[in-house]
C-alpha cells in the first residue's frame, strides 16, 4: 500500500507542481519537457512565460554543466517555479533564481500571512527537508493550517501524514477523513489513496466495489497509477465484472503516461 501511494505522491506533480515530489528523470529531454509543461499550465502573462523560458533556455545552454547537472537545475526550477503561482508578493526573478533558501523564505512571508497555497509549500519544505531542516511536526502544523482552509493538497498530505505516522500517531481514520476531504474536492491523488483505504480496509469498512469507484475518478483524471489499478481490477474482477478490453484499455493509458508496470501489463495480455 505505502508503495501505491508514493507513486500516486509522484503523479501528483501535475496538479501541485508537474514534478515536485522527487520525481526522475532518464534523460534531459524529460526533464525540458516537464520544465516546458509547467510553464504552459502555471504561467499566466506573456511576460512571465517569456521569462520562465528563458530561465529554461539558459539552463539548458550551460556549456559548463554536465546533462545529469542541467537536470538537476532543471529540477530545482520546477520545484520553485511551480509553488509561486499565487504568490503576488514574489516578482519573477524571485520566483526563478535557482535559491532554495529563498522559496522558503517567500513561502513563509505568505504563509505567515494566512495563505494556504503558501502554507501547504512551508510544510512540504519541512516534511521533506527542503531548504530547512526536516520536521515532521512542523509539517504537520502548516498543512493543518492549509487543510483547516480547505486546501486539498493540504488535506492529502495531512491525510498522508496521519497514513504513515509521520509528526502524528499513526491513525487510519483521520487518514481517511483527510484524504475524503481532498477527494470529494477532486484531487485525483487522494481519490485514489481513498481507493487504496477501501481496497485494503484501512480506516474504514473494507469494499472493493466503493475502491473501484476512486480509483475509476483518479484514473479518468490521467493519474497513471490509477489507470494500472483500474485496470488490474478489470484483469481479475475484483469490484467490477472481468473484462479483458477494458483492462486493455486502462492498462494502454497508462503505458502512455510512461508507466513501465502497465506497460508489462500490456505485454501479457496482448
Amino acid at each position: 500500500m505505502i508503495l501505491l501511494k508514493r507513486l500516486a505522491i509522484l503523479t501528483l506533480c501535475t496538479e501541485f507542481s508537474v514534478t515536485l515530489y522527487a520525481a526522475e528523470y532518464r534523460t534531459l529531454e524529460d526533464a525540458v519537457k516537464a520544465a516546458e509543461i509547467l510553464v504552459g499550465e502555471k504561467y499566466n502573462t506573456p511576460i512571465s512565460k517569456e521569462v520562465a523560458t528563458n530561465k529554461i533556455i539558459q539552463i539548458v545552454n550551460d556549456a559548463a554543466l554536465s546533462d545529469d547537472q542541467k537536470i538537476e537545475k532543471l529540477k530545482v526550477f520546477i520545484r520553485l517555479a511551480a509553488g509561486q503561482e499565487t504568490f503576488s508578493s514574489a516578482p519573477d526573478s524571485q520566483v526563478l533564481d535557482i535559491d532554495p533558501e529563498k522559496s522558503v523564505e517567500w513561502y513563509r512571508k505568505a504563509a505567515e500571512q494566512g495563505n494556504a497555497d503558501a502554507q501547504c509549500c512551508l510544510g512540504w519544505c519541512y516534511d521533506r527537508g527542503y531548504a530547512v531542516a526536516k520536521d515532521p511536526l512542523k509539517a504537520v502544523e502548516w498543512y493543518r493550517k492549509a487543510a483547516e482552509q480547505n486546501n486539498a493538497k493540504a488535506q492529502f498530505f495531512l491525510g498522508l501524514c496521519y497514513d504513515k505516522g509521520a509528526g502524528v500517531v499513526k491513525d487510519p481514520v483521520n487518514a481517511v477523513e483527510w484524504y475524503r476531504k481532498a477527494a470529494e474536492q477532486g484531487l485525483a491523488a487522494a481519490q485514489y489513496n481513498l481507493g487504496i483505504c477501501y481496497d485494503k480496509g484501512e480506516g474504514m469498512t473494507k469494499d472493493p466495489i466503493e475502491a473501484v469507484k476512486w480509483y475509476r475518478m483518479a484514473a479518468q483524471q490521467g493519474l497513471p497509477v490509477a489507470q494500472y489499478t483500474l485496470g488490474s481490477r478489470y484483469e481479475y474482477g475484483i469490484g467490477v465484472a472481468k473484462d479483458t478490453a477494458k483492462a486493455v484499455k486502462w492498462y494502454r493509458r497508462a503505458a502512455d503516461r510512461g508507466l513501465a508496470a502497465a506497460q508489462q501489463a500490456l505485454e501479457r495480455l496482448e
